[in-house]
């Protein structure tokens, strides 16, 4: 099956309304690359970019006669760890119109990209967002910063800094790079983005989706809003063969899932300076995200001669409509020249309403439908977090402080079963109808030390403590923990273009509320809760080393990671022939990465960037239903990727594309093993500039 996407994007001011279409393709491809392929590109592009950097080193004073090529890019102002990339850059590509895309732009700009983001995060000490505004993150998570770069005009931003390491102004706690965009002071009016989107189905069925984002000054406040909907529209084949529990072959389910979905939000943000220099930012988000699966089924039997027979039709129907609303806030505030106070607050709610038909073995005229799953739940999270930072001298800093968290989870789940006579009942479920909350305080203490010009070391001191309580139907419980988590993270700046990092740290992860409850899972069976769930933790040990090529040539990265985890959340079985979400015991994951961001300027071809990665992560842990050795449940042991993005500045066209390799993975229950299939897919885009701010 075929997919497109056709886009239309621009940009405007006052007074202005522009129009135009741009072709961006997108559709799914078949790829045939493997690791071998990879890491030969990979090394070929270290090999040559290497050889381009030390000859860029010896010719650098060397000038061109007229009318000869140059494959230098508008150079970026580099200062200790810190590259930044200003007009001059944002000049050489006329279809950027946005934040989002400069950063696209910066070799292992998109590789920032993909690994940032918090909507996961466990309070805001754990916020894994590597993208700032004007030196700060958003308070939100699913509003965060990311989603916030497509709402900033270029016209907007002074500059975009990565920082790899601490800054004198912003410290980094993390293994990766971080980006800053600088926003411009006191730019008159205002100006925006906009997009207009059809999605096609091949021969069948088209969508419209689309964007538009404004942003302005008036007086002391500063705001970007922004609207978007975005539709979805696919069809895929999935087999499924079913075995008894002494490995015999019962039967093959052929299935097609034809799924729609629509994301529909409005976002804004907002910032004010008082007069006497504090600032406050609020940020909001409201989403609809409207989801549903048609799915149409085969059965096969086998005929014991080593054959299959139809045994009939299957049906499924799946509806989710979701929709969320979320408010952030923070307010900075310099009680002294070396004293400030912060505080950040968090208010989100999520409203879920599903409903799944199953009809296994359609019979007769009339089907009745076998069972019908109504599961309703509501969300909400409060946060509020209240800081202080003391800059003792030049060299070191400490930040001390507290937060204050409240979660909830009310969820009510029904099951209505076919009788056998044609007439759906209720089923009682245990742990169906409950509510969850949890009241969390955590105490923190972070120190930040620049030893040398090139050195820097951050330590921090967590203290949590939390409980949990369950109330319902049948359920009345009650947990309480404390947990001490300590991290350690080194930098040492080797020479100009190379990093080494270190680090350290004591992880607690973030229960999932709704495995307290009971769920229906995506294959029609009911999953039992577990009120007595603790939290996994982990011992993490990472390592890195980074070289930066001359002259904005990109960069090579090599990532190593030791992880011991203790309580780890997979199935296992709450009772009798039922499973649910548990703690398995103690499990291992060791990770290798290598990764390359370069761009071709040996090849003449400077705006042409090329990312590689290769992953290898084995992970192990005891099976609670064989009792053998095995990953993690639904993890791949390895992975790779390579993209590319060539800007042709004279003609206003960028094209580019990603293709992506995983292997099998394997889904042990108490009842059934899934086991995937090597998965490969890509993705194509082509942008043109036609006039104006339009591409």
């Amino acid at each position: 099956m075929a997919y497109g996407r056709i886009g239309v994007q621009g940009e405007t001011g006052w007074g202005q309304l522009i129009k135009g279409c741009s072709p961006m393709g997108r559709s799914p491809v078949s790829l045939t690359h493997s690791f071998a392929l990879t890491v030969l590109i990979s090394g070929s592009i270290l090999f040559q970019n290497q050889a381009a950097a030390q000859e860029a080193e010896e010719t650098m004073d060397y000038t061109p006669p007229p009318g000869e090529q140059t494959t230098d890019v508008a150079a970026p102002a580099q200062n200790d760890n810190t590259t930044s990339y200003g007009a001059d850059f944002f000049a050489r590509f006329p279809n950027a119109i946005s934040a989002l895309d400069i950063i696209n732009r910066i070799p292992a700009g998109k590789r920032i990209l993909d690994q940032s983001g918090n909507n996961n995060a466990r309070g805001f000490s754990r916020n894994t967002d590597l993208i700032l505004i004007n030196g700060k993150r958003l308070a939100g998570k699913s509003n965060d910063s990311q989603n916030a770069l497509q709402r900033i005009s270029i016209d907007k931003v002074e500059r975009v800094d990565i920082i790899q390491g601490s800054s004198p102004d912003i410290k980094v706690n993390s293994q990766e790079s971080i980006i800053n965009i600088i926003l411009k002071e006191g730019a008159d009016g205002g100006s925006g983005t906009w997009r207009f989107d059809t999605e096609f189905k091949a021969g069948k069925e088209i969508s419209f989706g689309g964007f538009l984002s404004y942003g302005a000054s008036i007086g002391n406040l500063d705001y970007f809003v922004s609207a978007q909907t975005d539709p979805g529209n696919k069809t895929f084949p999935q087999t499924e063969w079913a075995f008894d529990g002494n490995g015999v072959f019962t039967g093959q389910l052929n299935e097609v899932i034809h799924r729609r979905n629509r994301n529909t939000n409005f976002t804004g943000n907002f910032g004010y300076t008082f007069k006497d220099g504090s600032v406050m930012h609020v940020n909001g988000l409201y989403e609809d995200n409207r989801f549903s699966d048609t799915t149409s089924g085969m059965l096969f039997t086998p005929d014991g001669m080593g054959g299959l027979v139809f045994a009939g039709n299957s049906a499924r129907f799946f509806d989710g409509p979701e929709t969320q609303v979320e408010i952030g806030a923070d307010y900075e505030r310099d009680i002294s020249n070396s004293l400030r106070f912060k505080f950040i607050g968090l208010y989100s709610v999520n409203d879920e309403n599903s409903q799944q038909n199953e009809d296994f073995l359609i019979s007769g005229a009339n089907p009745v439908v076998d069972f019908i799953f109504i599961d309703q739940s509501k969300a909400t999270e409060l946060i509020g977090r209240v800081a202080l930072t003391w800059q003792v001298n030049q060299n070191h800093s400490i930040e001390f402080g507290t937060e204050q968290a409240i979660n909830e989870l009310d969820v009510d789940l029904t099951l209505l079963q076919n009788d056998g006579m044609g007439v759906l009942v209720p089923v009682v479920i245990p742990s169906s109808e409950v509510l969850i909350k949890e009241v969390r305080n955590e105490t923190f203490f972070i120190h930040s030390w620049q030893i040398n010009g090139k050195a820097n070391l951050d330590t921090s001191l967590f203290l949590e403590n939390f409980t949990i309580s369950q109330t319902g139907v049948g359920v009345d419980t009650s947990q309480k923990f404390f947990f001490f988590r300590p991290s350690f993270n080194f930098r040492y700046n080797l020479t100009k273009n190379d990093q080494f990092q270190f680090s350290i740290k004591r992880e607690i992860v973030q229960l999932n509320f709704r495995d307290f409850a009971a769920s229906a899972s995506d294959d029609d069976e009911v999953v039992a809760g577990n009120t007595q769930l603790t939290p996994e933790k982990r011992w993490t040990f990472e390592t890195s080393i980074q070289h930066n090529l001359a002259n904005d040539g990109g960069r090579i990265k090599f990532s190593a990671l030791y992880e011991l985890r203790s309580d780890r959340i997979e199935r296992i079985e709450i009772a009798p022939l039922i499973d649910g979400v548990g703690n398995v015991g103690k499990g291992r994951r060791f990770w290798i990465s290598f990764e390359t961001s370069t761009r071709m300027g040996f090849l003449g071809l400077p705006d042409l960037i090329v990312e590689t990665r290769v992953n290898y992560y084995p992970t192990k842990i005891t099976d609670p239903f064989t009792g053998e050795e095995r990953n993690f449940n639904g993890w791949d042991t390895h992975n790779a990727r390579i993209s590319f993005r060539h800007d042709v500045s004279s003609l206003g066209l960028s094209y580019g594309g990603e293709f992506h390799y995983y292997p099998v993975w394997r889904w042990q229950d108490i009842n059934e093993q899934r086991i995937s299939i090597h998965r490969y897919w890509g993705e194509f885009f082509i942008e043109k500039k036609l006039f104006g701010s339009v591409k």
